[in-house]
Order: structure tokens, then C-alpha cells, then sequence
């Protein structure tokens, strides 16, 4: 029974699944923004991703894979962008540090028309993910509206 646990455990520390954190936990704050809340259906959509300690000490994090951060664009229960789509990571353990009160910010812009997707009007949920070793943590989400 110990050896099938242990095997569990060590499955989620290097696959890099584990406890979801949604936001924030006591240490750290995940801020998701756009650059405007209503776009026009081939309109690219500029994000940004904000990750502070809110401690007052460095933290060390650690991450399975040189995969630092994802954005999922979904409408409903279907995803319809996921930032990390078809990207390729080195699989390798990493350390980074994050020191306090000074945010870590990742970026990105969806083309609608570079990626070859279409958005139809309505209304998009969009979140931020930031994949550490035995913590995933995601953002709150941001809502936006496609309209003609």
C-alpha cells in the first residue's frame, strides 16, 4: 500500500498535477486583465497575466517543464484558444524565485485571424494558469463580448 501511494505522489510532483488554487493562496496573487472588455470578431485580444508574492520574503517555485503560464479562451464549456496549443516543452525541473511585492508579468495576443479561428458574437470567459510543481494555480476570470 506505502509503495502504490508513494508512486501516486510522485506521478502528480512530476506531472505537475496537483492542488488547483483559484486567484490567490496566503503567498501568492494571480491578476488576469485585457485590454478592453468588447472586441469585434477578427480583433486580436492583448492579456496579461500578474503573479505576486505577497509575502515579505523571496519564494522559490518550481516547475516540471520550461512551460511557464497558459491562457484558455473558452465560450460555455468548450475551449475555443489555449494559448499553450501545440507549443512543445522541454521536460525538465526548474527553480525560479519570486521576490516580494515585485509582480512576474507574461503576456500574449490572440489573433483570431492569424490563428484561423472565428468568434462568433457573444460572450468569451478567459483565464490565466500558472503550472507549478504541485500547485496550479488559476486566475479569476475575465469575461469579454465579441460583437459586430
Amino acid at each position: 500500500m506505502k509503495r502504490w501511494v508513494f508512486g501516486f505522489l510522485l506521478l502528480l510532483l512530476c506531472t505537475g498535477y496537483g492542488l488547483v488554487v483559484k486567484g490567490m493562496d496566503d503567498n501568492i496573487t494571480l491578476t488576469l486583465t485585457t485590454d478592453k472588455k468588447v472586441y469585434q470578431p477578427s480583433q486580436p485580444i492583448t492579456m496579461s497575466l500578474e503573479v505576486l508574492n505577497r509575502t515579505s520574503a523571496p519564494l522559490n517555485v518550481t516547475f516540471v517543464s520550461s512551460k511557464a503560464y497558459d491562457f484558455i479562451l473558452s465560450s460555455g464549456e468548450q475551449i475555443v484558444w489555449k494559448w499553450s496549443e501545440g507549443r512543445m516543452y522541454a521536460q525538465s525541473l526548474r527553480t525560479i524565485t519570486l521576490s516580494p511585492g515585485k509582480p512576474l508579468i507574461y503576456q500574449s495576443v490572440f489573433n483570431p485571424a492569424t490563428a484561423k479561428k472565428v468568434l462568433a458574437e457573444g460572450s468569451y470567459k478567459l483565464v490565466g494558469v500558472w503550472p507549478t510543481m504541485g500547485k496550479i494555480y488559476t486566475s479569476e476570470p475575465v469575461y469579454i463580448e465579441i460583437r459586430k
